[in-house]
């Protein structure tokens, strides 16, 4: 178990190298790429505007329509490229992402921390921000609820980390199949030496619960679930 989980935590090291060596190819090359062609669009739009030539509104289409794709270019790479996130910025950081969720999606998100419950270890910081992000993303978009609560609390010397929706629920075939993104969050849990907990119950939502050591020190690696 201690050399799979040795392997586990190595294969992610390397996975989160390559993540950003992708991210930052995007940022620098087809990034800058379509910040300078926006640039162009919009000298050419008005250029033809002024010559009242009846292009423009073809060109005007054009320079629209780039930044939208540079802004779905820069979210990707936002999500490729490792968080610069400590420990003691965990939580301004959870209160940033369950604020912009509010607004992007019109869902309740709010946010229940504890400073104690803070883990010790940056990495363990930097997935369970990631786990925040794919919980409510799963949430908003699979389980039909209308508020979505994300609490860090302390337990027995562990870091209990919970996203609770009031949706749907989850169907037990869902759960044992690792859908809806399980199995990405129970992987982030298990290299930082963590547990998830799926509770679920139909009309009565949906509980991921995560058990993360303090010290950032081995744990559990098992997932449980439980659905009605």
């Amino acid at each position: 178990i201690t050399e799979r989980e040795r392997l586990e935590r190595e294969v992610h090291q390397i996975g989160m190298r390559e993540q950003r060596r992708i991210g930052q190819e995007l940022h620098d090359g087809l990034g800058q790429e379509l910040t300078g062609l926006s640039y162009l669009a919009a000298g050419l739009h008005q250029r033809l505007r002024e010559n009242g030539r009846p292009e423009a509104e073809s060109a005007a289409e054009l320079a629209n329509g780039i930044p939208p794709v540079l802004g779905q270019l820069r979210e990707i790479v936002r999500g490729l490229i490792p968080l610069n996130l400590d420990s003691e910025a965990l939580i301004p950081a959870l209160q940033q992402l369950v604020t912009t969720m509010e607004k992007q999606t019109g869902v309740s998100c709010r946010l229940d921390a504890d400073p104690e419950a803070l883990p010790t270890d940056d990495d363990a910081a930097v997935q369970l921000y990631r786990i925040a992000q794919e919980a409510i993303t799963n949430a908003v978009k699979h389980g039909q609820c209308g508020e979505i609560v994300v609490s860090l609390k302390p337990r027995n010397g562990n870091t209990e980390f919970t996203v609770r929706d009031d949706g749907v629920g989850l169907r037990v075939e869902a759960i044992a199949s690792g859908g809806c993104g399980l199995r990405v969050m129970q992987y982030r849990a298990r290299v930082i030496g963590g547990r998830m907990d799926v509770r679920s119950a139909t009309d009565d939502g949906t509980s991921l619960v995560f058990t993360i050591p303090l010290s950032g020190s081995q744990g559990g690696n098992d997932l449980t679930a439980s659905s009605a």
